[in-house]
């Protein structure tokens, strides 16, 4: 955050910040908003900006904190039989570290990782081709609550 004029401004915050998030004033009319937080919505705050000159300038925002959310696109890469297979699911928000888990039966020879890495080499012998749907989970580790988000990718498996 940063307020010009002169003589130099102060800053100060006020509001409602979210657990895990400070504002720290600095020099020179500067100040940092930073940290983890695992609240997620919208949060009122203001700052206040002063030099001792006149009247002091306000500042509104709403600081907003999306939640965990899963941010791969589907279909996934397509896959062809017996060639070694590897792709990597992402997820923004929530507190690290993440756990991936599937939650059903992939299409036999494929495993997801703890860390989102969807890998293997599918057999024709064992899978037809054509698209199925890989449903995944991802876990943060917020305390007492952890946040959760799904979602079923489509992946065209080709002969």
């Amino acid at each position: 955050v940063t307020a010009t004029g002169t003589p130099t401004p102060t800053l100060s915050e006020f509001g409602n910040l979210p657990s895990g998030i400070t504002f720290t004033p600095g020099a020179g009319g500067t100040g940092t908003l930073a940290g983890t937080s695992s609240q997620t919505g919208s949060f009122q705050i203001g700052f206040i900006a002063s030099n001792g000159q006149g009247s002091n300038a306000t500042q509104l925002f709403t600081l907003t904190i999306g939640g965990l959310q899963i941010t791969t696109t589907s279909p996934l890469p397509p896959l062809t039989e017996g060639s070694p297979y590897s792709t990597q699911l992402n997820a923004s928000g929530g507190l690290p570290p993440l756990k991936w888990s599937r939650t059903a039966k992939l299409p036999r020879g494929l495993t997801l990782s703890k860390t989102g890495v969807l890998s293997g080499t599918v057999l024709a012998t064992k899978v037809a081709p054509g698209t199925y749907a890989i449903p995944v989970k991802v876990t943060d580790a917020t305390k007492r609550t952890h946040q959760t988000a799904t979602e079923t990718f489509q992946l065209q498996i080709n002969s």
